[in-house]
C-alpha cells in the first residue's frame, strides 16, 4: 500500500493490454476499499500535451489552465521548427515556465517526451551552451539525476563568470547545485558553488542561511 502523498504512476490500458498513456498522481488515500488519488495541474498539462488537445476549447477548466496551455502551445509551436528565436535568454524563460507547468506537483516523476522536445529544438536551432545546460539543469532537478544537475550546474556558475549572465534564476541554480552536490556527498563542490554566490545571500536569504549552516557543520565533522 501506499502512503498520502506518494507520486504514483498511473497507466490508462487498451482491451489488448496496451498502455496508450501513463501519468503521475498524488496519492490522498489507499487502503483495501479505496485508492484515491490527485491529478496536479501539471498531470492535466502532460496529458493534454501526449494526446495534442492544447487547442481543445472543450477540455478548459478555468483561466490558469487557459493560459498554461496557451504558453505551452507558443512553446510547442517553435519547437516544432528550426529557427532559434529572437533572444535565447528570454526563451530560457518561456522553457523554465513551460517546464514548470508540465511538472507542477509531479515531483520525481519526469515528462521526458517533453524534455526529448526541448533538446532536439535546441540542437536544431543551434542553442548556445548555457540554454542547452539550463535544459539539462531542470532536467536533472526534476528526475533527481543529481550528477546531471551537478554537472549543467557548473555550465552555468561558468557562464555567470565569464559572461556576467544568470540565464537561470539565481536561488534556483545555487539551490539546485549545492543540494545536488551534498546528495552527490561532494561538499567541496557544494561549497565552491555556494561560493560562487556570495554576493547574493539576500537572495531566497533564509535557504541561503540553511545551506551555509550545513556546509560549516559538514566541514566541522570532517575537521574532526
Amino acid at each position: 500500500m501506499w502512503s498520502r502523498g506518494d507520486v504514483i504512476l498511473r497507466r490508462e490500458i487498451l482491451n489488448d493490454g496496451r498502455s496508450w498513456v501513463e501519468f503521475p498522481v498524488r496519492v490522498v488515500r489507499d487502503d483495501p476499499e479505496l485508492l484515491a488519488t490527485y491529478i496536479a495541474r501539471g498531470t492535466r498539462m502532460r496529458l493534454m500535451l501526449a494526446t495534442g488537445r492544447l487547442a481543445d476549447t472543450s477540455v478548459r477548466r478555468d483561466d490558469e489552465d487557459a493560459k498554461a496551455r496557451v504558453r505551452l502551445d507558443q512553446l510547442e509551436r517553435l519547437m516544432a521548427g528550426s529557427t532559434p528565436p529572437a533572444d535565447w535568454r528570454v526563451w530560457v524563460e518561456d522553457m523554465r515556465e513551460s517546464e514548470r507547468l508540465v511538472h507542477g506537483g509531479t515531483a520525481g516523476a519526469v515528462d521526458e517526451p517533453f524534455y526529448a522536445r526541448l533538446r532536439a529544438y535546441a540542437l536544431r536551432a543551434h542553442a548556445p551552451v548555457p540554454a542547452r545546460a539550463a535544459i539539462d539543469f531542470l532536467h536533472g532537478l526534476s528526475s533527481w539525476n543529481f550528477g546531471e544537475a551537478s554537472r549543467a550546474g557548473q555550465t552555468l556558475i561558468d557562464a555567470r563568470i565569464l559572461d556576467a549572465v544568470d540565464w537561470l534564476p539565481i536561488s534556483l541554480v545555487r539551490n539546485g547545485i549545492v543540494v545536488a552536490r551534498i546528495q552527490l556527498g561532494d561538499f567541496d563542490g557544494a561549497r565552491a558553488a555556494f561560493k560562487a554566490y556570495s554576493r547574493n545571500a539576500d537572495v531566497d536569504p533564509f535557504t541561503a542561511r540553511v545551506l551555509a549552516a550545513y556546509l560549516l557543520d559538514q566541514e566541522r565533522r570532517r575537521g574532526e
